[in-house]
């Protein structure tokens, strides 16, 4: 939380081989976030961190971080011809300011994904993306700023690839989704029906329309209300045991200290007309 007139401090530290930036209130909530990926790593907010980081991640900047907020851009997953879940989360960003204010303070990082794409990689596109980390009392609103600069229109898959923490995924859920609808179920392969509430036991993989009135996550003792703006779709994910053991950069048990559930922009792709900006956000919330 907020201590009642303490001031928000910001400060460039050092997360073993990361540039990191840190966001907090003496006593209260804090953020941090690396200038690798522009990847937020932690959110304390009540007492408790309330993302997963991995402690087998990898944080020396040579590859993709497992935990946190990882921004997937420009491409979401593998559907598509680009790299998988694009580029941008694999490279350093630019620390572009930090405003303290009194209710709430933000970091902005921003980054030139043509100027960092992978070699052999065909895409031609000029635009420029920005992401502000917004920290409030109990709060984290994350919104990604995309600014096409080319004069042609800009088409992108994404998402917030947010890592919640949970004390047993067993016995957690995800609950908010209007009755009826359609999503896909990427384990089965096969389209799925939308359900109230989904328990997020074992293996899940699934591709849903955005809940109007936003999700309640909830684990029996940790519970956030997650909103989105801008993004089309909600993506559920947790790899259950058997495909957490084969990720090196998982502990054994690391399953069942997490879930996926990510502001996305998967099953269509938006575009973005030249000279306009698409800004999408996803806020948590403790509830």
């Amino acid at each position: 939380m907020k201590p009642a007139g303490a001031t928000p401090v910001h400060e460039r530290v050092a997360l073993q081989q990361l540039a990191c930036h840190r966001l907090y209130w003496p006593g209260g909530d804090a953020v941090c976030v690396a200038e690798h990926g522009a990847q937020v790593l932690s959110w304390m907010a009540g007492g408790s961190e309330r993302l997963y980081l991995s402690p087998r991640a990898v944080l020396d900047g040579s590859a993709a971080i497992r935990g946190g907020i990882p921004v997937c851009w420009p491409q979401f997953s593998d559907r598509g011809p680009l790299p998988r879940h694009g580029w941008v989360r694999q490279v350093p960003w630019r620390f572009a300011r930090a405003e303290l204010g009194v209710a709430e303070a933000s970091l902005r990082f921003e980054i030139d994904p043509a100027a960092c794409r992978p070699a052999g990689v065909d895409w031609q596109h000029r635009c420029r993306l920005a992401l502000t980390v917004t920290l409030s009392s109990g709060c984290l609103t994350v919104s990604l700023a995309i600014h096409n600069e080319g004069p042609t229109v800009l088409p992108f898959t994404g998402a917030l690839h947010t890592y919640l923490a949970l004390d047993d995924a067993n016995r957690a859920s995800v609950s908010g989704w209007p009755d009826g609808g359609r999503g896909w179920d990427s384990v089965r392969g096969a389209p799925c029906p939308v359900l109230p509430a989904l328990p997020l036991q074992g293996e899940i993989d699934r591709i849903l329309p955005a809940a109007p009135e936003g999700l309640g996550v909830d684990d029996g003792t940790k519970r956030l209300a997650v909103t989105q703006v801008g993004w089309s779709d909600t993506v559920v994910w947790n790899p259950g045991p058997d495909k957490a053991a084969a990720m090196a950069d998982l502990p054994p048990g690391g399953e069942r200290r997490l879930a996926c559930v990510e502001a996305a922009q998967a099953l269509a792709v938006a575009e973005v007309a030249p000279g306009a900006t698409w800004v999408g956000h996803q806020r948590l919330v403790l509830a």
